[in-house]
């Protein structure tokens, strides 16, 4: 048989797809119409509800009536607008709770150490330290060689004291105990002063830095991460001292909060996230 050129269109492609057998299609009608609300919808109308999941509005009726039965939408007689009910916002609750933080927060970081040529990562607390749980070389010429798993110190860290920041009074105290503990009162001392500062820093600015604090020869900056569950991550980028000056540092910090910011907000937070992944200072 005869091909169809490269301009002329090939009816057998373009010929419609036999159905799926398995697929159940007033099920994915609803599921579309569940779809249909955007943030900041309160309430859809039958007709926007038509207009947006490009169904008749009879249809649409019936659906609405079915999914408000079963909970997934509440219906206003007197405005005869719809809203999402109590069963979808359990499961939209249940779907964030399962989220990984990682996988939220990884385009905004590979994103900023592409952009940047920094080495940026994500950490939590692992005792008296800070372990990585994501990391980014953004230029493997001049990276920090930080990945996955690497632990550094938490109180000379500027993330380690991101998230002492971030933590509850009564959390926080426990973590500066274990500190103090396992440090001699010099060292101590030292990461004191640091960890005032940085959270001086922190409530003027919503990060702080570290220069040569944990290597003489590194900078870096970071700002807490706060999930609506209760947990607290940071994030990091930092590099070696001459691509990164201290000049340098609060540029990379405002844009490290504007991130934190959008992936608190991705996570189900109300922090209002920036219009792109990454906003320029």
């Amino acid at each position: 048989m005869k091909s169809a050129g490269p301009l002329q269109p090939n009816r057998e492609a373009a010929a419609e797809p036999p159905k799926d057998s398995q697929k159940i299609e007033a099920l994915e009608r609803g599921l579309m119409l569940l779809q249909a609300f955007r943030r900041g919808d309160q309430h859809l109308g039958n007709a926007e509800l038509a207009s947006r999941v490009l169904l008749p509005k009879a249809t649409v009726s019936r659906l609405a009536y079915t999914l408000t039965a079963a909970g997934f939408l509440v219906f206003d007689p007197v405005t005869r607008r719809y809203s999402l009910g109590p069963s979808a916002i359990a499961v939209g609750s249940i779907a964030l709770s399962n989220t990984s933080v990682r996988e939220i927060a990884r385009p905004y970081l590979e994103e900023l150490a592409d952009q940047m040529h920094l080495n940026v990562g994500l950490g939590m607390q692992d005792r008296t330290q800070i372990m990585y749980i994501d990391a980014f070389e953004g230029n493997p010429l001049i990276g920090l060689r930080l990945y996955s798993g690497t632990r550094l110190p938490l109180a000379q860290t500027s993330m380690g004291r991101a998230i002492l920041f971030a933590y509850s009074p009564q959390k926080r105290a426990e973590v500066l105990d274990q500190l103090r503990e396992s440090q001699s009162p010099r060292e101590w001392e030292q990461a004191r002063v640091g960890i005032e500062s940085a959270f001086r820093d922190l409530e003027a600015h919503g990060f702080c830095s570290s220069a040569g604090e944990w290597r003489q020869e590194i900078h870096a900056v970071a700002a807490p991460l706060r999930l609506p569950d209760g947990r607290v991550y940071a994030i990091n980028a930092g590099g070696p001292a001459y691509l990164v000056p201290i000049e340098r540092l609060d540029g990379i910090g405002s844009r490290l909060r504007s991130i934190a910011e959008a992936i608190e907000q991705a996570m189900g937070g109300d922090t209002p996230a920036p219009d792109s992944l990454i906003q320029d200072q």
